[in-house]
């Protein structure tokens, strides 16, 4: 019993912790496209202004 719990906190330190801690990052807005306004409001589209 004790070698199995060895050999998954071995496995939980390759794969970088506890997979419960972790959390799906979630956006408040819509992603930018390219090809859209830069929401930073200097009327440029993204890719030429704040996507670079």
């Amino acid at each position: 019993m004790e070698e199995e719990q060895r050999k998954q906190q071995a496995a939980l330190g390759r794969l970088g912790g506890d997979p419960e801690e972790k959390v799906p990052v979630t956006r408040d807005e819509d992603k930018v496209g390219r090809n859209d306004l830069c929401p930073c409001g200097s009327g440029k589209k993204y890719k030429k202004c704040c996507g670079k």
